[in-house]
């Protein structure tokens, strides 16, 4: 992976302890609640899925933000998560004490976990991982899921100009190269995973549901912050 010049776990470790309030300053007003953002991803996976899954997978969880939404929705699902960043493992330990926590630091590290999960979920990652080894973890994570397993991917819309200008001003961004849809489709293709459309999020900051409403009826259209696909593993496979 590489964000800078620093190594990411580095980077990240540095970070651990104040990684909220570096990010709400990078979001300004927009960042008074950091939970908000965290919660609608997970209820928009909950929606998405087909049926509530047993074991979940959070690839590159950071300091755990979008677990207690996991335990809130899913509260009989097993929760794992994997991070290059010891110390932000270690923060989301303690938001999630019986949480199953690795480290991520190459993709062997997810043989293990051959057909286990039936969600694999990233919010953010993949622009932080290498242009050239995007792939390879695509293809890692999409072992481990169960026939008949989702893997739901947020990541920064490239072409809104206010997202860009917010990774292009946040220090742990510094260096990053935002994914295009079209790349990460590719990636699930090459491993037989049937995707949904690209379906476009975040036109607002606010949750109130006359915005999400909005946001809902133009969510084909690249306007958004964010984009999520859904990828499904077939039974047959």
């Amino acid at each position: 992976m590489n964000i800078s010049r620093k190594s990411p776990e580095v980077v990240f470790d540095a970070f651990a302890e104040n990684y909220d309030a570096v990010q709400r300053e990078n979001l300004g007003v927009l960042g008074n609640d950091l939970n908000v953002f965290a919660h609608y991803k997970v209820q928009l996976t909950a929606e998405l899925l087909a049926s509530p899954p047993k074991m979940i997978l959070e690839f590159g969880c950071g300091i755990g933000r979008n677990l207690p939404f996991f335990r809130q929705l899913f509260p009989r699902a097993m929760l794992h998560c994997c991070d290059i960043s010891d110390a932000s493992l270690q923060k989301a330990k303690e938001i999630i004490p019986d949480l199953v926590c690795f480290n991520s630091s190459s993709p062997e590290t997810l043989t293990p976990f051959f057909e286990t999960f039936d969600l694999v979920f990233l919010a953010g990652v993949l622009h932080h991982i290498s242009f050239h080894e995007r792939q390879i973890w695509i293809n890692a994570l999409a072992t481990t899921l169960k026939p008949g397993g989702s893997m739901v991917i947020f990541e920064h819309n490239p072409w809104n100009p206010v997202t860009r200008h917010l990774v292009s001003t946040c220090p742990f961004d510094e260096g990053v190269l935002l994914v295009r849809p079209q790349d990460i489709l590719k990636f699930l293709h090459q491993n037989e995973l049937e995707t949904s459309r690209v379906r476009y999020t975040l036109l607002f900051p606010w949750r109130h549901s006359v915005f999400v409403a909005v946001e809902n009826f133009l969510n084909r259209i690249p306007l958004g912050g964010q984009y999520c696909i859904l990828a499904e593993k077939p039974l047959h496979v």
